[in-house]
């Protein structure tokens, strides 16, 4: 049962429906192929790929369906409560209710809670590093690709995205780019030579992580790092400038000073990887699980018996989404051995 249009795209539709057999809300995507060019069917195959080979990754969107008919392409997702871009316009509203355009823009508060920031990137972070380790890269991260879940971010798009030769490889050879030109890496604007005259792009892992760092300073300061400069033949010479610095805004957060700092490196090379963006120390002691190593430590040591606590555990094993994977590693040791000492 169709609910409403949420969505639309040049040869696509997107709808809120309702599964009555299922008993829940999802997305349906429509795609008109009657009259579309390859690389518009393509990009059907290309997301119902990527879709089927992430299905246990947690933040990436659920694929419930799909059918393909002569004229059509249906796609059935989970559904999203709102996507990134329009939650993020949403707190800008209520900012600017307190304050006008040029005090928040100038402000070195971040928009959103330092503590909440965290969990969303942190989201994020985990659905590119999902990709990267089944050689896979998006090339076009943005806001807007992502949604919100019932509190957990998702990504949702896979338009442009493309397969590595194998898990292990970082970087392949293009001889076009593509992408939002505010999220965009400076390899992927500027072309190298390779011989006997050629040229191309050499882009990769690293031009993922180039834009999660726009993304994270989106959603702090309601801009991109490049978002001043509004002519976009300026803005790509500004971008793959190796030579000029990035005009990232100054945070009173010393940690979201240094994510920054380690995601935009000009020189792909020299970039921080999506392994270790995930174990930054921006995300260590996050404030939204309420919980440190000590007092789950502490509160499990006090049982007589860890079964009889269920509440507690389920607490805990809740808090640990939002954690990093040394955290976890660090919380799952010490609920190993409190069990060891309990029975």
């Amino acid at each position: 049962m169709k609910l409403k249009l949420i969505g639309r795209g040049g040869f696509s539709k997107v709808y809120k429906v309702f599964d009555k057999n299922k008993g829940l809300e999802c997305a349906l995507k429509v795609i008109d192929t009657e009259d579309a060019e390859p690389i518009i069917i393509n990009s059907f195959d290309n997301e119902v790929d990527k879709l089927k080979r992430l299905k246990n990754c947690e933040n990436i969107i659920k694929l419930f369906d799909y059918e393909v008919t002569p004229t059509k392409r249906y796609i059935v997702l989970e559904c999203g409560d709102t996507d990134l871009l329009s939650f993020i316009r949403g707190r800008v509203a209520q900012e600017r209710k307190l304050k006008t355009k040029k005090k928040l823009l100038e402000s070195s508060k971040s928009l959103i809670q330092i503590a909440e920031l965290k969990t969303y990137f942190l989201h994020m972070v985990r659905a590119v590093h999902s990709l990267h380790s089944n050689g896979i890269i998006h090339l076009d991260l943005k806001p807007a690709n992502f949604v919100l879940v019932k509190g957990i971010v998702k990504l949702i798009d896979f338009g442009i995205s493309y397969n590595l030769p194998s898990c292990e490889a970082t970087s392949l050879g293009m001889k076009n780019s593509a992408g939002t030109v505010n999220y965009m890496a400076p390899e992927q604007l500027k072309m190298r030579r390779i011989g006997s005259g050629s040229k191309e792009y050499r882009v990769g892992k690293k031009a993922d992580v180039w834009a999660l760092g726009c993304i994270l300073h989106y959603m702090a300061f309601c801009e991109t790092p490049y978002h001043s400069i509004p002519d976009q033949a300026k803005k790509m010479k500004s971008i793959s400038n190796m030579t000029e610095s990035v005009p990232v805004k100054v945070s009173n957060h010393s940690t979201l000073g240094g994510i920054f700092a380690d995601c935009f490196v000009k020189d792909y090379t020299k970039r921080i990887e999506i392994g270790q963006l995930l174990n930054h120390e921006f995300f260590e002691e996050n404030p939204t699980s309420n919980i440190t190593l000590e007092s789950i430590a502490s509160t499990t040591i006090e049982q007589s018996n860890v079964s009889r606590a269920p509440s507690e555990m389920m607490k805990m094993q809740s808090a640990m989404q939002f954690m990093t994977p040394n955290t976890q590693q660090k919380i799952k040791k010490a609920m190993k051995r409190a069990e060891q000492e309990n029975f």
